[in-house]
C-alpha cells in the first residue's frame, strides 16, 4: 500500500489490506458485510487485475472470493469451495411441547452457528463453541441474554405469516444480524 509519503510500514489502513494471493502474486483487499449485504474487492497490481463483487446475502462466504474469481479470470482452475456442513440441532432443540418458533439454528457467517433451544420451559442460546445462557423475555420478541438485567439483547423477526426468519443481538450499541437456517 502506497501513501503521499511512500509506502505504508502497517498491515492495514482505511480498510485496506495487504497479502498475497492465492497463485502468491501481491494483492491489496478490503471486504465487510452490513445488514444483509456483502462485498469483496481485491487488486492484483502485477497482473493489472481488479475484482469486485458485491452481493445481497449473509453470511458472506469465508473464502478469499476475489482471488476465487481472479484465478479464473486468469485462466488458472480455483481449488473447489468446501461444502458447509450440515446444521444438526440437539434432541432437546426440536422436541418437546409448547416448543417456541424461536428455536432453531441462526447463522452469523458461514460455519458459526447460534444454537437457540427450549429446555424445561426456558429458552436458551448456544453460540459454536461456547457456553449456554438463557434469554429472558422483557417484551414482544425481544429478550436479554444471560440475566434479566443484560444490556445485550436479542431480538427475534418474524414475517407477516408468522415465521421467523431471524434475530438481531444488540451488545455495546452494535447490532449483528443472524439469519435462522434450520
Amino acid at each position: 500500500m502506497t501513501t503521499p509519503r511512500g509506502a505504508a510500514t502497517g498491515k492495514y489502513g482505511f480498510g485496506l489490506a495487504p497479502r498475497n494471493s492465492s497463485w502468491g502474486s501481491p494483492a491489496i483487499v478490503h471486504d465487510g458485510q452490513s445488514a444483509g449485504f456483502s462485498s469483496h474487492n481485491g487488486w492484483f497490481p502485477a497482473e493489472s487485475l481488479s475484482v469486485t463483487l458485491l452481493y445481497n446475502a449473509l453470511p458472506r462466504l469465508e473464502v478469499q472470493m476475489a482471488d476465487f474469481i481472479g484465478m479464473i479470470a486468469l485462466g488458472g482452475k480455483p481449488r473447489p469451495i468446501s461444502p458447509i456442513p450440515v446444521i444438526e440441532l440437539p434432541v432437546a432443540a426440536t422436541q418437546g411441547a409448547g416448543r417456541p418458533t424461536f428455536v432453531g439454528a441462526y447463522e452469523i457467517s458461514v460455519g458459526r452457528l447460534f444454537i437457540v433451544t427450549f429446555e424445561d420451559g426456558n429458552l436458551y442460546v448456544t453460540p459454536s463453541g461456547g457456553s449456554r445462557q438463557q434469554l429472558f423475555r422483557q417484551s414482544g420478541t425481544t429478550y436479554t441474554l444471560g440475566s434479566p438485567q443484560s444490556t445485550t439483547t436479542v431480538t427475534f423477526k418474524v414475517d407477516a405469516d408468522g415465521v421467523v426468519t431471524g434475530f438481531t443481538a444488540r451488545q455495546n450499541g452494535v447490532d449483528r444480524e443472524l439469519r435462522k437456517v434450520k
